[in-house]
């Protein structure tokens, strides 16, 4: 069983989970998960859907899954229902546990934490370590987002190494702000960190995540020492002139993974937080969040090179490159998609490119079609193949634009239509299939879309289409 501070008895009085106004003690979080525990033991198995928001509820269902020994799925409420119940049918749920949700439309048994038959009975440990803990979805190329099952084993490994880490294990009981969402896998990074050294969980309801200053707020409010983010979100930190060492005297580290992490953001970061401890961590959902991490200094900054995600002697997994691409093998890796005949077998070959200088290594690109985009990895695939699922629909390619730093700056999509499919149309078809963040911010039609030699869709040349032609 993994090692999760909840179970300790000498943290009972202390909030293990903030949300907005609402606190979860220790012993509230362990009553309350260990009653829910017992019954879905009772039930027998399969996977449970945990369908929610950020409600106190939700933390309850994940840990009383991983008490019972049955692996949830995380999925945020507001996505289009297709998604959902597509997500509950090939992770092969067999219930679904509501947390202010609506049931979804997908023909199993849907009940609420407060609607579950109350046991008191508490559940036995056992269990082979590969069983599944939690089955994160993905982007896919195909248009159906992949589930990544990552089993005890990989979880267990993940918890002991983040843990391990000389910043991370130099805090004792801290309060860690995690605003990410639970089907988002730097939630993993949050929770069961924050669980295991006996700290508390700080993320956003759903009435302040509505707004940056409420989200900047429930940072403020709750002394937040440690911060789990997206470059991204840290970048909308920094347009506040408040956000500084004065205002946030207890913040003292800042655990960077999603995304790339660049220079310029961690040198304005400095001059705000001089003391601050910023760690660049790299891993893909395959590999159970992260797998290793560097710490950023004002020293590393100076020295102009490229930010290093880590030194491949203290990762969590083996690191190699091949090809120019980053493999990764070990416990960190999951054994394959959900569905999927081909298993990975404990090596994943990431797609991400890289190389490794001095025992550090260096992200240097992606290898296919995949992007990061405000901390989401996105297959340009998965875009594509809903929108042609659109009536009327003859052609299409994503792209990404870049910004001049080479990141995402937003997405763009070329249409090839019958004139009567208009622009609003189909943005209406794309909001019920796919979530916000992918939904592309520019959807321009073409007559035909450019074909190269073998007679493909002209990838790069609309990479490099001028909007104003």
């Amino acid at each position: 069983m993994l090692k999760i501070e909840a179970l300790n008895p000498q943290y009972a009085a202390k909030a293990a989970y903030i949300c907005g106004e609402k606190r979860l003690t220790y012993a509230k979080l362990y009553e309350e998960a260990e009653r829910a525990a017992a019954v879905l033991k009772a039930q027998g198995g399969g996977a449970v859907a945990v369908l929610g928001n950020k409600e106190p509820e939700m933390i309850i269902s994940i840990l009383a899954c991983i008490m019972a020994r049955r692996a949830y799925v995380p999925l945020e409420d507001n996505l289009p229902q297709a998604r959902i119940v597509a997500a509950i049918r090939q992770a092969e749920c067999t219930l679904v546990l509501k947390n202010g949700s609506a049931c979804p439309d997908c023909g199993i048994p849907c009940s609420s934490l407060a609607e579950l038959e109350h046991a008191t009975k508490k559940p036995a440990d056992g269990g082979a370590q590969n069983e599944t803990a939690y089955i994160i979805f993905t982007s896919g190329s195909t248009g159906t987002p992949k589930g990544v099952p990552i089993s005890y084993a990989n979880l267990g490994n993940f918890t002991r190494w983040i843990c391990s880490d000389e910043v991370l294990s130099g805090f004792e009981h801290p309060v860690v702000f995690s605003p990410a969402s639970f089907g988002f896998d730097l939630s993993v990074a949050g929770i069961y960190y924050a669980l295991s050294a006996g700290g508390t969980i700080v993320t956003v309801s759903r009435e302040e995540q509505k707004s940056f200053d409420g989200i900047f707020t429930a940072l403020q409010k709750n002394s937040a020492e440690i911060a789990v983010l997206t470059p991204t979100f840290m970048k909308l930190c920094l347009l506040n002139a408040d956000f500084n060492e004065e205002n946030f005297p207890r913040l003292r580290c800042c655990w960077f993974c999603g995304e790339r992490l660049e220079k310029v953001l961690c040198e304005k970061l400095l001059r705000r937080f001089p003391s601050l401890k910023i760690i660049n961590a790299y891993g893909p959902t395959e590999a159970t969040c992260a797998v290793c991490s560097a710490m950023i200094t004002a020293e590393t900054l100076a020295a102009g090179e490229p930010l290093s995600v880590g030194d491949i002697s203290s990762a969590a997994c083996k690191i190699e490159i091949e090809n120019g691409e980053i493999i990764l093998s070990g416990t960190s890796v999951f054994g394959g998609y959900i569905g999927a005949a081909e298993r990975i077998g404990g090596r994943f070959a990431t797609g991400d490119l890289g190389e490794i200088r001095g025992g550090k290594l260096y992200c240097t690109g992606r290898a296919d079609g995949r992007i990061k985009y405000k901390g989401y990895r996105i297959e340009l695939g998965d875009i594509e193949a809903n929108i042609l699922a659109v009536g009327g629909v003859r052609a299409c390619c994503a792209v990404a634009k870049r910004s001049k730093n080479g990141d995402t700056a937003y997405i763009k999509v070329f249409v090839s239509a019958e004139p009567t499919l208009g622009e609003e149309t189909l943005r209406t078809a794309l909001k019920s299939a796919l979530p916000e963040y992918m939904i592309p911010k520019v959807i321009e039609f073409l007559p035909q879309l450019p074909v190269n030699e073998h007679g493909k869709t002209d990838r790069r040349l609309l990479e490099h289409y001028e909007e104003n032609l």
